[in-house]
């Protein structure tokens, strides 16, 4: 695994900045609507769309879809999409999102949904972040970069300084 290997965002200003992603970065979305991450996010896979990476979109809010998997597949890019329901529960839904992680490729692109929405779900902010703060490590640990978001002024500050921790890099 070359864990050397630079991935652009789709960005250049952005890859300026972060000299690019690494292989197990996890980029956290400090968002005020799902349209801007969805452009980050669009941005990133059609930068690596091109190389056959494979790019998985993790689909459970009921926003707007960030990422178009019917339409890259037909444009032959190698991506998936699983659509997953959190009312299952915050252990079922977590494993299901970790066995799907240890499934795919090792250096995979992770696209999610936003995950302030699993609030509606699990009514509780420490879930949510403590979701995000095992899903992070586990697709830190194989070898993957995934992209997700949160909904500013949503969350307890204890729970934004818990991500902000966790994740290699934090967006507003």
């Amino acid at each position: 695994m070359d864990m050397e290997k630079r991935i652009s965002t789709g960005i250049d200003g952005l890859d300026k900045t972060l000299d690019f992603l690494r292989w197990g970065d996890t980029v956290t979305w400090q968002i005020e609507n799902v349209g801007d991450y969805a452009f980050a996010a669009t941005q990133l896979v059609a930068s690596v769309a091109r190389t056959d990476q494979r790019i998985v979109y993790l689909r459970f809010a009921d926003h707007e879809e960030v990422v178009d998997a019917e339409a890259l597949a037909r444009r032959g890019a190698n991506v998936i999409k699983y659509t997953l329901d959190p009312t299952v529960g915050f252990e079922t839904f977590a494993m299901q999102v970790h066995r799907i992680i240890s499934q795919e490729p090792a250096n995979s692109i992770f696209i999610t949904d936003c995950i302030s929405y699993l609030q509606h779900f699990w009514f509780s902010d420490h879930m949510v972040c403590n979701f995000f703060c095992l899903t992070a490590a586990f697709s830190h640990q194989r070898g993957a970069i995934s992209y997700t978001c949160i909904m500013y002024e949503r969350h307890l500050y204890e729970t934004i300084s818990r991500i902000r921790e966790t994740t290699c890099v934090l967006m507003n």
